[in-house]
C-alpha cells in the first residue's frame, strides 16, 4: 500500500457512541435499523465495527 493512502479505521460500538454522544444501545439500534452501516469481524463474526467513512456518511445523512 502506498504511504499516502490512508486505511479506513474500524471503530467499536463504544467508540461510535462516544463520538455521537449517545449510548452503545442506541448505536446498536441504528445498526439494526440499517441507518448505520457496520461489519462483523473476529471469531464467528461476533464483533461489530463501524468504519470511519460509514460514520461520516451516517452523520451527513442525519444532518440533512
Amino acid at each position: 500500500m502506498p504511504m499516502n493512502q490512508k486505511t479506513d479505521r474500524l471503530l467499536t460500538v463504544a467508540e461510535v457512541a462516544e463520538r455521537l454522544g449517545i449510548s452503545p444501545k442506541t448505536v446498536r439500534r441504528e445498526i439494526a435499523s440499517g441507518a448505520l452501516e457496520s461489519v462483523r469481524v473476529g471469531p464467528a463474526e461476533r464483533l461489530i465495527r463501524v468504519s470511519e467513512k460509514g460514520l461520516a456518511v451516517h452523520l451527513a445523512a442525519r444532518n440533512t
